[in-house]
């Protein structure tokens, strides 16, 4: 095997194993905040404080906003209702994190 070959070989296998990496469930990608309503959402777009939010009927996601993540995630769980899960650029929130926004719940 030449190593032109190897190194294609290798950037395939990487390739492909990146496909597996661990993810929110039910996550959009290429959003930068997404959020998992514990009441499947209805399909379709929403603005949320000057926010355009896509829902697929299991999670909704937003580009990034001028506020805080933590002040993103409070209003979402007000106008989506209880999250079960909230994450910002790819980090998700953790239990208190999360209990914390949702104390604005719906």
């Amino acid at each position: 095997m030449t190593p032109m070959l190897r190194i294609l070989s290798l950037a395939a296998a990487l390739t492909a194993s990146s496909l597996f990496v661990a993810a929110p469930s039910a996550a959009q990608p290429g959003a930068f905040y997404n959020a998992i309503p514990a009441a499947a959402p209805a399909a379709g777009r929403t603005v949320i404080r000057d926010q355009i939010w896509s829902c697929d009927g299991t999670s909704c996601a937003s580009g990034r906003g001028d506020s805080r993540p933590a002040v993103v995630c409070a209003v979402a769980a007000r106008e989506l209702g209880r999250l079960t899960a909230f994450t910002a650029d790819g980090e998700a929130f953790d239990a208190t994190a999360l209990d914390k926004c949702n104390a604005r719940a719906k």
